[in-house]
């Protein structure tokens, strides 16, 4: 025995104002207080008004809320058909119209009426209409006609695939040093990470070339076209007042303090052999473990007293290997970077080429072949006047929550 549903609560007149099928509006409202009701509501009015189910088009974001919103609407379509019209007038009432003879008998007809239309009510995700619109128009879409979706779980285990074969292809060192790097730096769930951003930004990524990334890198990076972070770092070594510092050290150690015998040394070690294999001793004499140049307070206040050209002589020197670590860590990004760029380029590649192969579209690629579909030029103006022929209202559903596309 069917039981009967509960009455629809009297709009609000703000929600009234929404749900009226004469205007254009946009609702901003928290959690709770009843878009969907409104959204609802709107169907409905839209339907006593005499508009054909085809000509609406509901669009959600989650396939739940369009499952939730064509619940709501065909059971209350279903309930006018039977209801005692006490309860019909008073529906009608709550969605600010007339209870008149007419109209309930419209009211009446509404859920069989939906029922005979071939594709029903049309509530979507906007994934799903924007695959049923490229399937319209494969050819002026770019896409294969016939074309398979790529699920999130297929997606997923396609993607592990090429990963798989991409790590064991000998054919390309970069790539595999590449792919060992971002291992080490971040272990699996760095390289996945790569992996799932590559597909998210395929299209940018399929179309960069490997050899090109390091030159790109290094002209936004402002380093010079050719030569190794050790390569600047003994250039920028070379420019140290080197004849200075090794006063400096003897200074230290002819104090005969602790501390300053402990910095001399460690000054006088880097001074011995100037270079990349001594620079952490440099780094360890001038900065804190923070990075910061060190007082002269504590390293320097007696000698300065006798050489007070010592403290300015640190500080210049300071300075310069506080630039010299500077440069050294646009190395670091150029390396760092360099390889999440070209084993993420390398798998979109990878991706874009195993979808073309099996004919397969995923969501951003039924988005965005939606977008140029209806954007772009040739037969955009024949799709247009279509669409403009079979939809009359569009009515969309958290759409806060779809992206810029």
């Amino acid at each position: 025995m069917n039981r009967p549903v509960k009455a629809l609560l009297p709009l609000l007149p703000a929600q009234s104002s929404a749900a009226d099928p004469a205007a254009h509006a946009w609702v901003a409202a928290s959690a709770g207080t009843g878009k969907t009701q409104v959204l609802s509501a709107r169907v409905l009015r839209l339907l006593l008004a005499g508009t054909p189910a085809p000509a609406i088009l509901c669009i959600t974001f989650t396939k739940l809320a369009a499952a939730e919103m064509q619940e709501r609407v065909m059971a209350r379509l279903a309930w006018w058909a039977r209801c005692p019209a006490a309860d019909l007038a008073s529906d009608l009432a709550a969605l600010g119209e007339a209870a008149v003879a007419d109209t309930m008998a419209r009211a009446r007809r509404l859920f069989a009426e939906v029922l005979e239309v071939p594709q029903g009510l049309a509530v979507q995700t906007i994934h799903a209409f924007c695959q049923s619109l490229i399937a319209s128009f494969p050819v002026e879409a770019g896409v294969a006609p016939g074309f398979a979706t790529l699920d999130d779980r297929a997606g997923a285990l396609l993607r592990q695939r090429l990963l798989v074969a991409a790590a064991v292809d000998d054919a390309d060192p970069q790539f595999i040093a590449d792919l060992q790097h971002l291992a080490l730096a971040g272990g699996e769930a760095r390289v996945q990470a790569v992996m799932a951003a590559a597909v998210r930004h395929a299209p940018a990524l399929a179309v960069l070339r490997s050899e090109a990334v390091a030159p790109m890198l290094r002209r936004a990076l402002g380093l010079p076209e050719a030569g190794s972070a050790d390569d600047a770092l003994r250039a920028g070594i070379a420019t140290l007042p080197l004849a200075g510092l090794r006063t400096l050290a003897q200074a230290m150690l002819d104090k005969g303090g602790a501390r300053a015998s402990e910095f001399g040394r460690l000054l006088a070690d880097f001074l011995a052999s100037p270079g990349p294999g001594s620079w952490p001793d440099a780094k360890r004499f001038f900065l804190t473990d923070k990075g910061l140049l060190r007082s002269t307070d504590w390293l320097l206040s007696s000698l300065a007293k006798a050489r007070p050209d010592l403290r300015a002589l640190f500080e210049e020197a300071g300075n310069q290997i506080l630039a010299i670590v500077a440069e050294q860590n646009l190395y670091t990004i150029l390396e760092t970077a360099g390889a999440h760029l070209r084993v993420a380029a390398r798998l979109a590649r990878d991706w874009v080429a195993a979808k073309h192969r099996g004919g397969l579209v995923d969501y951003d690629d039924m988005i965005n072949a939606a977008c140029a579909l209806l954007a772009g030029a040739g037969a955009v103006d024949w799709v247009r006047y279509k669409l403009d022929q079979r939809i009359a209202h569009v009515l969309v559903d958290e759409a806060q929550d779809t992206n810029d596309a």
